[in-house]
C-alpha cells in the first residue's frame, strides 16, 4: 500500500518569516487571505485543523499557500470533548494554541483563527507573540497575558490591524472573528493592496528566502557553485545545500604571500581558476543568519545573564556552521592534529586572530571575524524562546554523553538555523570584551560589548558541561591569551 501526495515545489512559509518579510504588508496580507479561505472551507466542513503554523504551510513557486498535515485534526461536534482519565488532552503545537485548545476543551474554527493570528503576529514582527522559558509559563501566558502589541514591533502594524489582531487572538472564541477571513479583511481595511506588485514580490521572494540555512562553502583549493535550493525549516531540519563559494589558501611548502582569487564566484557551476599555492579542497560550510531582533539574556539565571532585553541585529551575517576543525586551522596555520575533524580547541582569543587575518587575506569581498556576542545567541536560539534545546541529548555533547571529550563535528542533530554544536562539545571565543554589567547599559542596535576590558566572552557549554548548565544565555570570560582544551571557535563572515 502506498500513498499518492502532491509534491508542491517552494517553501515552508516559516522560511518567509526567517526572510524578513514585516516591511512588505501587501505579501502579508495576501498570504492570510488565502490561508484564511482555505481554513473556512476546512471549518464548513466541520474540520478543525488544530496545527495551524508556519510549518505546516506551504507557498508554492505561483505564490499560493497550501495547508498541510491534518494529521490531527478532528470534525466538530457539539458538546465534545477530549479527554484522557479524566483530564483534559492537548494536541499540537503549544506556541500556537488557542487557550482553549490547551485547557482540553471543545474546539471549533475559532482556534484555528487564534493559531492564524499568532502566524500573523509572526509575519509582521519576526517573532512568537509568548515566549516562556517553560511550556508550564508558555501555556499560563497564553491563557491569561496579552502579547506585547505587534505594532511595538514594526510601527507599519496601524492601529487597525492591532486591533484585528488582539480580535483574532482574543482569550475566548466567542470575541473573536466569526470567520478567518473576517480577520484578514479587518486586517486589510487600511492597507493599500496592491495585488499584481504583492504577488510578484512573493514569486520573488521564493527565490530569495533563506532556509533552516543557506550554506555558503567555503573551498580550500576549489570554487564552486550549486543552484539555489529552498528547503523546509522546522522542527528537525535537513543540512542545507551549498550555494556559494570563495576560495582559500592552503598552507604548504611553498613560499609564503597573499592569495588572491583570480576572478570571483559566477552564478554558473564554473571551475576553479589555476592557483599555485592551493593544494586539496577543504570545505568550510556557512548558514546565513537573517536581520532580527529578540530577547537576549535571562532574569531567572545567574546575575551577569541580566536583565533580559530587546536587541536588534540589523543586518544578516554568515556563521559557521560548525566549529572550526583542526584540520581547517592546519590548512592555513600550523599545529598537530589529535583529530582532522575534532573541533580546534586549545586555541587562544589572540591565536584566533592570526587565522581570521589569514582569511581576510583573500580579499574575496567578505570580511572575516568571531561573532559578536549578540550575534552568537541569536544563533543559537534560531528563532526559538527557549533558552534551553528540548532534545538536548541529540543536540548536545555535554557531560552526561560525551564521556567528558570532544567529538568531530556535526555528529548531533543542528538547530533550526542549520547550525552544530552551539551549547556543546567545546565553548566557543566571541569577539566582545567581558563586563558583568554592560547588559544593563548596552545599545538595543547591533550590540558590541564594552569598549574594553581584560576578558573576552565565551560562549556556548562543552563536552564536561552539566546538561543543567547548558543555555544559550550562558556566558563566561578568559584571558585573550588564555588556553583551554574545551574552548575552540567559529568564524562569521559578512559582506564588505
Amino acid at each position: 500500500a502506498y500513498i499518492v501526495m502532491e509534491f508542491v515545489r517552494g517553501a515552508m512559509l516559516e522560511a518567509m518569516i526567517v526572510a524578513g518579510v514585516q516591511q512588505n504588508i501587501p505579501m502579508i496580507v495576501q498570504v492570510l487571505r488565502q490561508a484564511a479561505s482555505a481554513l473556512d472551507a476546512a471549518h464548513a466542513e466541520g474540520i478543525v485543523h488544530r496545527d495551524i503554523k508556519p510549518g505546516n504551510m506551504l507557498l508554492d513557486e505561483m505564490g499560493n499557500i497550501k495547508i498541510t498535515d491534518f494529521g490531527i485534526a478532528r470534525r466538530m461536534a457539539a458538546g465534545a470533548t477530549e479527554t484522557q482519565a479524566g483530564f483534559g488532552t492537548t494536541v499540537g503545537t503549544l506556541g500556537y494554541m488557542a487557550p482553549e485548545q490547551i485547557r482540553g476543551e471543545p474546539v471549533d474554527g475559532r482556534a484555528d483563527q487564534f493559531s492564524l493570528g499568532v502566524v500573523a503576529y509572526q509575519l509582521f514582527t519576526g517573532q512568537m507573540p509568548f515566549q516562556a522559558d517553560s511550556w508550564i509559563a508558555l501555556s499560563y501566558k497564553i491563557i491569561n497575558e496579552m502579547p506585547t502589541p505587534a505594532s511595538t514591533f514594526n510601527p507599519l502594524v496601524s492601529p487597525v490591524m492591532q486591533a484585528a489582531l488582539e480580535r483574532a487572538t482574543a482569550k475566548h472564541p466567542a470575541a473573536r472573528f466569526p470567520r478567518c477571513i473576517d480577520f484578514v479583511d479587518a486586517l486589510a481595511a487600511t492597507v493599500a493592496a496592491k495585488p499584481d506588485a504583492s504577488s510578484t514580490l512573493m514569486k520573488k521572494a521564493l527565490i530569495l528566502l533563506p532556509v533552516a540555512a543557506v550554506v555558503v562553502a567555503i573551498v580550500f583549493g576549489m570554487i564552486w557553485r550549486a543552484r539555489d535550493t529552498v528547503t523546509q525549516i522546522g522542527d528537525a531540519p535537513p543540512p542545507p545545500q551549498p550555494v556559494e563559494t570563495a576560495a582559500i589558501p592552503a598552507k604548504t611548502e611553498a613560499p609564503a604571500g597573499p592569495v588572491s582569487l583570480a576572478a570571483p564566484p559566477t552564478t554558473a557551476p564554473t571551475a576553479a581558476p589555476s592557483l599555485s599555492l592551493v593544494v586539496d579542497g577543504l570545505p568550510m560550510e556557512f548558514a546565513l543568519i537573517p536581520a532580527a531582533q529578540f530577547f537576549m539574556g535571562s532574569d531567572v539565571d545567574t546575575e551577569d545573564q541580566r536583565p533580559r532585553h530587546l536587541v536588534r541585529l540589523t543586518k544578516p551575517f554568515q556563521m559557521g556552521r560548525t566549529e572550526v576543525t583542526q584540520k581547517q586551522w592546519n590548512a592555513v596555520m600550523t599545529g598537530k592534529a589529535t583529530g582532522p575533524n575534532l573541533p580546534k580547541a586549545n586555541v587562544s582569543w589572540n591565536e584566533v586572530q592570526g587565522f581570521l587575518a589569514k582569511l581576510n587575506a583573500l580579499n574575496d569581498g567578505f570580511h572575516y571575524r568571531l561573532p559578536t556576542e549578540a550575534e552568537w545567541e541569536y544563533a543559537a536560539r534560531a528563532n526559538s524562546p527557549d533558552d534551553r534545546p528540548r532534545n538536548i541529548d541529540d543536540m548536545v555533547w555535554h557531560q552526561s554523553n560525551s564521556g567528558q571529550v570532544a567529538h568531530e563535528i556535526a555528529t548531533r542533530i543542528p538547530n533550526a538555523f542549520g547550525l552544530y554544536d552551539m551549547l556543546g562539545n567545546v565553548a566557543e571565543w566571541t569577539a566582545d570584551w567581558a563586563d558583568l554589567e554592560y547588559y544593563r547599559s548596552s545599545p538595543a542596535a547591533d550590540p558590541k560589548g564594552p569598549k574594553t576590558g581584560t576578558t573576552r566572552v565565551v560562549r556556548g557549554g562543552n563536552f564536561d558541561s552539566q546538561p543543567m548548565n547548558l543555555s544559550v544565555t550562558w556566558r563566561f570570560a578568559d584571558a585573550p591569551d588564555a588556553k583551554f582544551p574545551e574552548i575552540g571557535f567559529r568564524v562569521v563572515r559578512e559582506q564588505k
